[in-house]
């Protein structure tokens, strides 16, 4: 592959990518357009182990800083196979996102705006220095790669993420709250599948380690709620014992992050326990904690009858997806969704659904179904958003309107829980152009039964 110049003149720039654009194969996506240049296989790799390769063939588009394999090698020894094991693959995912930016983004326009903002949340400074082009000081060795989803611009080093400053915090304290967040990865697919009791002694055990090793770093009314949680009482109901346990580890884990973890993101715990309300539990149906989570997405747009929107969901960060396109009213087009399959019967007993959002003032829609992910018989709820802004949304299965491919049959039964088989998001109302809806977390609620 030819290495091009890049040149201080942005007008020269802008005309070098117009040229590519028609030199290239621009029905290959990025995956495939970096595969096919030859010298991106660590990349490649890389992406690979950290699950990525679905994100970046969906529809973006998107901008990649390409490491070459050379930029890969000059890592200190060792550095990349570390990256590489399964244990490390949340920094992995880490370290490829701060090489993603969201849309398209050409060496002309990078240049003139003087930063960018990757998708790992990192401001990158990008300067023309002698003549040459770089980004948080990597050289870009050839640019405006153009591909079907996005484009790419090769680079000479590898964009390692800055060393997060040391802890201040108690280091038992960052222990405890990872202990909190495996227990609570672990329980929750069980309580989900049908295992409440299994779920409750995972949960049972982190609450017995907590208090036998963290307590002093608890405030009182945490240690007490977890004491209070241990309590059984005959006879023991599974899932009221879970639960109790889970709103206690959310409290201790809450209050953990609070008190200065490094890295921490309170309002990640802040946003898991807003759906604990008084008098409600809830059931977790995402809470997007790693790119992975992405892959349980899938896409349902208006080509299935010919239409042209487009639509992608990614996982920005852990613990925060994004949902985008492009909505086209184009062979009587109009409409863009994303859904996941939940496990059947998971559900029942729950009164609706609560989520945490921040849109850009479109209006959007929560469906679900009984008849799995991909169907055209759905039960909806339209929300709006403000843009920029986080909400706190509550929406009732009972106000949910059945929808048939498009109709409103009369006289619809009203949706069962315990039968809901999937869960999208989606925007419809013929709003053409761009959209953008970031999701925190999904779950359902229940009256409490404690």
């Amino acid at each position: 592959m030819q290495r091009l110049p890049i040149l201080l003149s942005s007008a020269v720039l802008s005309t070098l990518c117009l040229a590519m654009t028609s030199a290239r194969d621009r029905d290959s996506d990025l995956l495939a357009t970096a595969r096919a240049a030859g010298s991106f296989e660590t990349l490649l790799a890389a992406v690979r182990a950290a699950g990525l390769e679905p994100v970046l063939r969906g529809a973006g588009p998107f901008t990649v800083l390409a490491p070459t394999d050379a930029a890969f090698a000059a890592l200190p020894d060792g550095a990349l196979q570390r990256l590489l094991e399964p244990e490390r693959r949340d920094e992995l995912v880490r370290l490829l996102q701060r090489h993603v930016i969201d849309g398209r983004v050409s060496a002309a326009q990078a240049a003139a705006a003087g930063v960018a903002s990757s998708l790992a949340g990192d401001r990158l400074v990008v300067e023309l220095s002698g003549g040459q082009l770089r980004v948080d000081g990597a050289r870009v060795v050839e640019n405006d790669i153009v591909t079907s989803n996005g484009v790419i611009h090769s680079i000479d080093r590898v964009l390692v993420p800055p060393a997060a400053p040391r802890a201040a915090a108690d280091p038992l304290a960052l222990t405890s709250a990872t202990l909190i967040d495996r227990a609570i990865h672990r329980g929750v697919p069980l309580y989900n599948g049908g295992q409440p009791a299994a779920c409750a002694a995972v949960y049972e055990v982190a609450a017995l380690a907590l208090l036998a090793h963290s307590e002093p770093a608890l405030p009182p009314d945490v240690v007490e709620a977890l004491r209070a949680a241990l309590r059984l009482e005959e006879p023991v109901d599974p899932q009221d014992y879970a639960w109790r346990l889970r709103r206690a580890l959310d409290a201790a884990a809450l209050a953990l992050r609070q008190n200065g973890a490094a890295g921490a993101a309170p309002a990640r715990f802040a946003a898991r326990a807003a759906g604990l309300r008084p008098h409600t539990d809830v059931v977790a149906i995402d809470d997007f904690g790693a790119a992975a989570a992405a892959g349980a997405w899938g896409v349902v747009n208006d080509t299935v009858m010919g239409g042209r929107s487009r639509s992608a969901l990614t996982v920005r960060e852990p613990g925060v997806a994004l949902f985008s396109g492009t909505v086209s009213l184009a062979n009587n087009g109009g409409f863009a969704s994303t859904r996941r399959e939940v496990a059947s019967g998971s559900l029942r007993g729950c009164s609706g659904i609560w989520l945490r959002v921040r849109g850009d003032g479109k209006r959007y829609r929560l469906s679900v179904s009984d008849r799995g992910r991909v169907t055209g018989d759905l039960y909806q709820a339209e929300f709006a958003t403000r843009a920029g802004e986080w909400l706190e949304l509550r929406l009732p299965f009972a106000d949910m309107a059945r929808s048939v491919m498009g109709f409103r049959p009369p006289n619809a039964a009203p949706v069962d829980p315990a039968r809901i088989r999937s869960i999208g998001l989606g925007i419809g109302d013929k709003q053409a152009g761009a959209f953008r809806l970031e999701i925190d977390a999904i779950r359902a609620y229940r009256p409490r039964r404690l």
